[in-house]
Order: C-alpha cells, then sequence, then structure tokens
C-alpha cells in the first residue's frame, strides 16, 4: 500500500471500497466531500431543525462506517447515499405525523400557521420565505423532489434511482409540482 495516497482523486466508489477494508482515511474523504451537501438536504427536509440534522447525517455515515458492504460499488455513491438519507428522512417524517396525530385525538391543538397577504411586489427575500412556506405545505414526495431536484441539483435519472421509479414519474412529479407551486404563488413572474 502506498504511503502517500491522493484522495482526493479516487472516485467516491473507490473510497467506498477502501472503507470497507478498514481505510479510515477513504471514510474522511467522503466525509468531506459529502457531510454538508447532507447535512442541508436534511436540514431541508426536516424541516429546518438543525439538531435533528444533525443528528440525521451522523447515521447516515455511521451506516457507512457499519456496513460499507450494503453498497452496491457498480452503482454511483451519491444516489446510494441520498436514498439512505431521503429513508431516513421518510421515516422520521411519518412518526412525525403518527405523534401530531396522537396528540390532535387527544384535544391538544397545534398553532394555526398564518399567511401574509401579498399587495406588493414580491422581492427577492420575500419570495424565498414564501417558496419555504409553500414548501412545508408539500406531500413527503413533493418535498423529496423539490430537495433533490432544485435544491441540490440532482438530474431526473438519479432522483428516480433514489425513489426507486421510472425517470417518467420524476420528470411528471416535477412537472406537477412546479405547476402546484405556480398557482400558490401566481403575482411572482419569474424572469
Amino acid at each position: 500500500m502506498l504511503l502517500n495516497k491522493n484522495y482526493h482523486s479516487f472516485s467516491d466508489e473507490d473510497l467506498m471500497q477502501n472503507i470497507g477494508k478498514g481505510d479510515k482515511k477513504s471514510f474522511e474523504e467522503l466525509y468531506a466531500r459529502y457531510s454538508k451537501k447532507l447535512l442541508w438536504f436534511l436540514y431541508k427536509l426536516l424541516n429546518r431543525d438543525k439538531a435533528k440534522a444533525e443528528d440525521f447525517l451522523q447515521d447516515v455515515f455511521m451506516k457507512i462506517i457499519e456496513r460499507p458492504e450494503q453498497f452496491d460499488v457498480t452503482k454511483k455513491f451519491s444516489t446510494w447515499v441520498y436514498t439512505v438519507a431521503t429513508n431516513l428522512c421518510r421515516n422520521e417524517i411519518r412518526n412525525t405525523i403518527t405523534r401530531q396525530k396522537l396528540i390532535e385525538e387527544s384535544g391538544i391543538k397545534r398553532e394555526q400557521i398564518q399567511h401574509e397577504s401579498y399587495h406588493t411586489t414580491i422581492d427577492h427575500k420575500l419570495f424565498k420565505t414564501e417558496l419555504q412556506t409553500i414548501y412545508e405545505t408539500l406531500n413527503e414526495k413533493d418535498r423529496i423532489i423539490f430537495a433533490l431536484r432544485f435544491q441540490h441539483q440532482i438530474p431526473i435519472k438519479e432522483i428516480a434511482e433514489i425513489l426507486a421509479c421510472p425517470e417518467g414519474t420524476v420528470k411528471s412529479s416535477t412537472y406537477y409540482l412546479l405547476k402546484k407551486i405556480a398557482k400558490k404563488i401566481p403575482h411572482h413572474k419569474p424572469n
């Protein structure tokens, strides 16, 4: 084994193979490549809960350390790692919904979210705030597609692999998602 390996030049998939052989430096390189992107992805999917996103990020990387053999080296690592992160979020969203239903059934009422009325032209900051509000009302599938496609610029083909569905389904879901968002902010005209 070479003493001065240049880990920056290794592909993600090569690094995963090395992790399977116990190479700590390969793990550190993958962490450096993906931790910030995944943290932002998790943060958005988990309703901007930074502490929970950080915990989930650690869970994703623990899975890499503890079970590197679950990764199929003939596939793209980025697709696999986003699939792992997406599945963790899906489980959390389902658990949260279940908890909320139990709270509502017990008679405790949640605060109502108030939406601003719009009488003036939207500036960029207000648009982002409005888009975040809309994002929070989206169903689980739409949130995941929005985050993967528009916040992380993941190609349609990879999103299809992550969600285990045909590319056409992702394309049509993206199209209808954009129409849904456009209906909720008709006063915004993109340049």
